[in-house]
């Protein structure tokens, strides 16, 4: 089952997604600063150590959009959080089942997707909504 934000979990990461990005969330220790952290994000595969220790490696379940992808080092309520925020690959829209072929998965056939307007879709996709919202009145 999906998590109320569309994601799954492993023992090393959760993650949520929308139709347009990811976000890996990894609890890590208080003591760990940025310069202690790796995230190497490329187009299909992504690399995390922290401390010197390789965390997890793998391929993505589809491409991404590196140059828009990024992690941040974030602390909430005492916990601090890795949040490597990944941009899934433009004009693809679907839900993935896992992050990292070969990880947990989830069914996507369960997610319960935000609503949206059609104010929120970029020009390109907005014409083509509307003639198919047209199209079935």
């Amino acid at each position: 089952m999906p998590n109320k934000k569309n994601g799954g979990s492993t023992d090393d990461y959760k993650w949520t997604q929308t139709l347009d990005e990811v976000h890996i969330l990894i609890d890590i220790p208080l003591t760990v600063k940025g310069k202690n952290i790796t995230v190497d994000i490329q187009m299909t595969h992504i690399k995390v150590d922290i401390l010197g220790e390789l965390l997890f490696e793998g391929d993505f379940y589809e491409k991404i959009t590196v140059d828009e992808s990024l992690w941040t080092l974030e602390t909430y309520s005492g916990k601090k959080i890795l949040d490597i925020n990944l941009m899934k690959w433009p004009k693809v829209m679907h839900w993935w089942d896992c992050v990292i072929k070969g990880h947990q998965k989830i069914n996507t056939k369960k997610i319960n997707p935000e609503t949206s307007s059609i104010g929120d879709l970029d020009d390109e996709l907005k014409p083509t909504v509307e003639k198919m919202m047209f199209d079935m009145q």
